[in-house]
């Protein structure tokens, strides 16, 4: 979780968070958010013929970039709590996932 200080706090098992917001889920973690977007954009580069060192430098500029962003805004927090919190409205549940 992101404090009042914009740190961000790493989850562990256990860990107190506040309520109506839930751990990160397996495959929605920075991480894995990451890999999958390195994973596109390294295929698309490839496809196009960049060289590969460029690609490598890009791909961790990519990386870089992408978990400050994450950790500053507890995206892996979010994602898991639009993801698993109740709605009465099926329809607002599917609207909060989408986003």
């Amino acid at each position: 979780m992101t404090g009042r200080d914009y740190t961000y706090h790493p989850y562990t098992p256990g860990m107190k968070l506040p309520e109506g917001v839930f751990p990160p889920m397996e495959g929605y973690t920075h991480d894995a958010l990451i890999v999958a977007a390195q994973r596109c954009v390294g295929s698309y580069l490839k496809a196009h013929s960049i060289d590969p060192v460029m690609i490598q430098k890009s791909l961790a500029t990519l990386a870089t970039s992408m978990r400050e962003k994450f950790e500053r805004e507890g995206v892996e927090y979010q994602v898991s709590s639009w993801y698993q919190k109740s709605y009465n409205d099926p329809a607002a549940r599917a609207r909060s996932v989408q986003r």
